[in-house]
């Protein structure tokens, strides 16, 4: 068994040296499982908002879904990071939408104009010696949540006590060296993906399939020569092809020699890991001339939202699939909703040589099975490299659905305690 380094208090699970599958069929199809997992898992954990440097300057912003929590962080006067839950303290109503800068430092409900300073004070209530002579304005500040730095990512949690600290483990020994201010970014894309979440997320870490699924675009490796290393509840992938733990699979590192592309400054070795699945939906792929940034968005039991960026060399040019500069350019794109869908693509997924695409098509067909009744899952390829991460992975989601010890419910708004089984 490998070991697992956990959050503090928190034992860890281990890559199973025998895998099988954890989660029952209605974890990928079922509405009130789905409801649970927006409760229990996504409104308790710490979830990628962006990128530091996009909120440079004070009054920066950007807004986020949590669960069904609504949150936004901001840069505030001293430059520090802030988050908040975006609800204004009167009615309830959603403060800010998207991202931006606010006006003059201040944040201001639409509704009614309450208006908050940017350490989320209450600053201002119109008529308030009329419609309310007792407010205390010091006891109706903007409800705190907590917020965290990663490799120049911005994670935001519900719960302003939880402990980002726990959540990333061991993480930034072996982070991505690529730098966010030493690179341009490229467009935000989303794909639109008729599957559950972690039919996608599995697939991700599924080192079993590259040699087959992907043998024309990826080349492989074979479960035997890549590996996913274990850091807390998060997974690193590394090639082991060339006997070193390099980023790329080997048939697309001698590829991307011959592009002409030039590496980004820092990442030149290629000797840290490809794909980083942050638990429980971010996942970050790491090269020497790219850095891609994932958000897993689940929308329904069967749909997912795949919302992506690309950071790449100050000045280089973007492949095809990127879009370059203009989003029309993509495979798939929809120009009706601004999504990119499978249902778009004027080729075959299998035909178009990107591996994005097959992904999204096997997931979906994958979904399509889970819909019937006869479906069963047989067994997990052993192997650190083949479909030992499923079980790994399928244990932290089933950690967060399990009851806290010494939670309690509220009855009248249903929601459990916010707080995570790690305090992560």
């Amino acid at each position: 068994m490998r070991n697992a380094a956990g959050g503090r208090g928190w034992p860890g699970h281990a890559m199973p040296d025998q895998p099988a599958q954890q989660l029952p069929r209605d974890a990928y199809v079922d509405r009130a499982w789905f409801e649970r997992e927006r409760r229990d898992l996504f409104g308790r954990c710490w979830t990628c908002a962006g990128v530091a440097q996009d909120l440079a300057k004070s009054g920066d912003y950007v807004t986020v879904k949590a669960g069904d929590y609504p949150l936004m962080v901001l840069r505030n006067g001293s430059g520090t990071l802030r988050a908040f839950h975006n609800l204004c303290r009167h009615r309830g109503t959603e403060l800010v939408e998207g991202s931006g800068r606010l006006e003059r430092a201040r944040i201001s409900c639409p509704y009614h104009r309450w208006t908050y300073d940017l350490d989320g004070s209450l600053r201002a209530v119109p008529m308030r010696a009329r419609c309310f002579a007792d407010l205390d304005t010091s006891a109706y500040s903007l409800l705190p949540a907590a917020v965290g730095e990663l490799g120049g990512l911005i994670f935001v949690n519900p719960d302003p006590h939880a402990d980002f600290v726990a959540w990333q483990a061991a993480l930034e020994s072996v982070l991505w060296p690529l730098r966010f201010e030493r690179m341009s970014a490229g467009l935000e894309l989303t794909y639109e993906i008729h599957c559950n979440w972690k039919v996608f997320l599995e697939n991700a870490i599924d080192g079993y399939h590259l040699a087959y699924l992907h043998s024309e675009t990826l080349g492989g490796p074979r479960a035997d020569r890549n590996v996913w290393d274990v850091h807390g509840r998060h997974l690193v992938w590394y090639s082991t092809e060339t006997g070193r733990k390099t980023c790329l699979p080997e048939g697309i590192a001698r590829a991307g020699g011959d592009s002409g592309q030039l590496p980004i400054e820092g990442a030149e070795s290629g000797e840290y890991g490809g794909v980083f699945v942050l638990f429980p939906n971010t996942i970050v792929t790491a090269t020497p001339t790219e850095l891609i940034v994932s958000r897993l968005d689940a929308v329904t039991a069967d749909l997912t939202h795949l919302h992506t960026r690309v950071w790449g060399r100050k000045g280089g040019e973007w492949r095809r699939w990127l879009g370059g500069e203009n989003v029309e350019d993509i495979p798939g794109y929809d120009p009706a909703s601004g999504l990119l869908r499978l249902s778009c693509l004027e080729q075959h997924p299998l035909e178009i040589g990107d591996f994005h695409w097959e992904d999204v098509w096997i997931c979906e067909k994958l979904q399509r099975s889970l819909r019937s009744p006869a479906y069963r899952c047989g067994l997990l390829a052993a192997g650190a490299g083949a479909e030992a991460p499923l079980e790994f992975f399928q244990r932290n989601v089933l950690d967060y659905l399990t009851p806290v010890p010494g939670s309690t419910q509220d009855s009248s708004a249903g929601q459990p305690a916010i707080a995570a089984p790690d305090g992560g």
